[in-house]
């Protein structure tokens, strides 16, 4: 990108990705900038909706009490409003029965606080908050087809966008580029289509992990004093686990 100084104006922000790591990103820079602009090729809109990019987004997610920390000090208010729309406050270790290699962990209050909730729940959540700063423009059903490289300064300086539904086609200055489309990322062959620039390839190691996930409705329980059941693999001979666990309707 291009080198921003103190004598320039404020530079104009462009984050592909609307997600949870997108909507943070752009309120955190939002209060330094003159313009975030919001790239996302789903439809993002305010209520509990399944989009094709997130189709995990309906199952239970819970964050570390680190991750938590941060996304409260950046977005303040968003623990406040996970506790309104229902997400289940649970303690890590005197809430959840914990089993492995043949025993039970013990149990105890921790003060650690997380939330039990769907992953559509925080995104709703965060889209709420973004959508109420000025300075944040959303673009729905938008893909990225180009980067716009220069280079003379080897910098990139903006993307070429198309809408999913028109095939209006548009052109995007920024100052910042910052990727947060997730693992289906094309940013690396945009990379080395538009700047000719060859990237390190990559080496991976498959791990051949797989989960499976379901929605159940529960029935209250006087006789059960857990919030989440977590049965964790004891490797090498177990190499299945399982969790179950509690959480509000639609959150």
């Amino acid at each position: 990108m291009r080198t921003i100084s103190k004598e320039t104006a404020m530079p104009t922000v462009i984050i592909v990705g609307g997600g949870i790591s997108g909507l943070i990103t752009a309120i955190a820079v939002s209060k330094h900038v003159e313009k975030v602009t919001i790239i996302e090729r789903d439809k993002l809109t305010e209520g509990r909706l399944e989009r094709k990019g997130t189709p995990q987004g309906k199952h239970i997610h819970a964050f570390l009490r680190g991750g938590l920390d941060c996304m409260e000090r950046i977005a303040p208010g968003t623990l406040d409003a996970m506790e309104r729309s229902g997400a289940k406050a649970v303690d890590l270790t005197d809430d959840h029965l914990w089993f492995q290699y043949g025993h039970y962990a013990p149990r105890y209050k921790s003060g650690v606080i997380s939330y039990s909730q769907t992953r559509k729940n925080v995104e709703n959540i965060l889209l709420e908050k973004a959508k109420r700063i000025p300075t944040i423009h959303i673009e729905n059903e938008t893909v990225v087809e180009e980067l716009l490289y220069d280079k003379g300064t080897n910098s990139i300086i903006g993307i070429k966008t198309k809408k999913a539904d028109s095939g209006t086609r548009k052109t995007h200055s920024a100052d910042i580029l910052v990727d947060a489309s997730g693992r289906g990322s094309r940013f690396p062959r945009y990379i080395e289509e538009n700047t000719g620039i060859e990237l390190k390839k990559e080496t991976s190691t498959k791990i051949d992990v797989e989960y499976a996930s379901r929605i159940y409705e529960a029935y209250e329980a006087e006789d059960i004093d857990f919030k989440g059941l977590i049965v964790y693999q004891s490797p090498p001979d177990i190499k299945k686990g399982g969790v179950l666990h509690t959480m509000k309707d639609g959150a």
